[in-house]
């Protein structure tokens, strides 16, 4: 995931420091390739239901994932770097953001009901057999659950601790090194 566009703005002479806000993240589609794990399971020839399972599974997983990265704001991003302005000169300024977990320096909207939105899927006909969920003999609903909780801590407690990689800002600089500009979309989730 790729991440920036942040509005950054600060002040310094020769080092220069600032803060960062807004920005989004750019982030490849969530791509579960059920029909890959039952070969990586001994599993090559899978059941209907097996595959209905898991193609759903990919499916709320897709759009959970996209609704989650378009929900990351960036706020209070701190940069450091250097100018080339003096107090009564202008220059330009560059600089990079201080590498901490993405928790740290974004909101987003949390992953919740992954498992009833998986269950609500499989009570369907789409993409195969239905699911008879809500009979109290059938277990499906509690290994959907937990995975679903499973996925749901794994947003919160790795992805959103995962490290930020450098994300860069360049522009001009008043006398004084104020100076101001929107980051370049080369920074990485780690």
């Amino acid at each position: 995931m790729k991440w920036g566009g942040l509005a950054v703005s600060g002040a310094g002479i020769g080092v220069w420091s600032g803060t960062g806000n807004g920005g989004s993240i750019d982030a490849a589609p969530f791509i579960l390739d059920h029909a890959a794990i039952g070969v990586a399971t001994g599993f090559p020839t899978i059941t209907v239901a097996t595959a209905k399972l898991l193609r759903n599974l990919a499916e709320v997983l897709a759009l959970e994932f996209d609704s989650w990265a378009n929900s990351i704001e960036f706020k209070a991003v701190s940069y450091v770097g250097t100018t080339t302005a003096t107090p009564i000169a202008p220059g330009t300024f560059d600089a990079h953001n201080v590498s901490v977990p993405l928790s740290s320096i974004a909101s987003r909207q949390l992953i919740s009901g992954l498992s009833q939105k998986w269950n609500d899927k499989l009570r369907t006909e789409e993409n195969g057999i239905k699911f008879l969920l809500d009979d109290p003999g059938v277990k499906t609903k509690d290994m959907t659950l937990g995975i679903g909780d499973g996925i749901e801590r794994a947003f919160s407690n790795i992805w959103m601790k995962s490290p930020v990689s450098s994300n860069s800002v360049s522009g001009p600089a008043a006398p004084g090194g104020v100076g101001s500009g929107s980051s370049q979309m080369n920074g990485k989730v780690l």
